[in-house]
């Protein structure tokens, strides 16, 4: 993002390293004031409401300096998942990690970890500025991990989402039970060819679900669920990682 035009007015700038021309150190916020896109120029606001210009291209935005943010409000309720997004040292909270929400309070939450501890946030606390649902991951970011149930999406019309490798990684990420969601069963089936030699074909998938373990089926349909009354925190959504000069 070192292009003024790429950022918006209300986005949160961190800064990676000090610079002295800007009057931040390393972790110092900045929000988004004003950009005007005709000069290239970002104004920045601190904490005390003073205003800085600031031109990304010449300065922190091009090797690493700055990470942007894209600020919203979010309700967590009990029973929530949620995904960390950003690491944090002082909680030992890492970036991916996800947690599920067991209880939401005046003073803040509670929430239990993949690992099963129980961890507290105040409700001013940094790393819930730095959260977003984890109800759903990409077939990407879900490798190496594994839980009971999988509901994989596989769109017929995407062949990068329906290929043999995405269909493994899909269905061999459940213990017990992957359901494949589609729009087209028959060209989802006709896209996931069995090479020899490939894991993958081994866990071959039908529309009955009796093939192989975790039983794999094809269907269309909605999911829905009834939630807790929950609060309201203010999270900050990663945008894009930039870089720094």
């Amino acid at each position: 993002m070192t292009r003024a035009s790429s950022y918006d007015v209300g986005d949160t700038v961190i800064f990676a390293r000090p610079y002295r021309t800007l009057d931040v150190e390393r972790g110092d916020e900045r929000r988004v004031a004003s950009v005007d896109r005709r000069w290239g120029v970002v104004r920045l606001e601190d904490a005390k409401g003073g205003l800085t210009p600031w031109r990304p291209e010449r300065l922190a935005a091009a090797k690493g300096g700055v990470e942007v943010f894209r600020s919203e409000a979010t309700e967590l309720r009990r029973g929530d998942r949620i995904r960390f997004t950003r690491n944090d040292p002082a909680s030992g909270l890492a970036n991916g990690e996800t947690a599920t929400v067991e209880a939401v309070g005046r003073d803040g939450v509670r929430l239990r970890l993949e690992n099963g501890s129980v961890t507290r946030l105040g409700k001013d606390a940094p790393q819930l500025r730095h959260v977003d649902r984890a109800f759903a991951a990409t077939v990407h970011a879900f490798q190496g991990r594994t839980v009971d149930r999988i509901m994989a999406a596989m769109p017929a019309g995407n062949p990068r989402l329906t290929d043999l490798r995405a269909f493994y990684v899909a269905i061999s990420r459940a213990r017990d039970a992957a359901v494949l969601v589609t729009d087209d069963a028959h060209s989802a089936q006709a896209r996931r060819p069995a090479r020899a030699g490939d894991r993958g074909a081994a866990r071959g998938a039908r529309r009955d679900g009796q093939a192989g373990r975790p039983r794999g089926r094809v269907r269309v349909g909605p999911g829905s669920g009834r939630r807790s009354r929950g609060a309201r925190v203010r999270r900050d959504g990663s945008r894009r990682r930039t870089g720094s000069r």
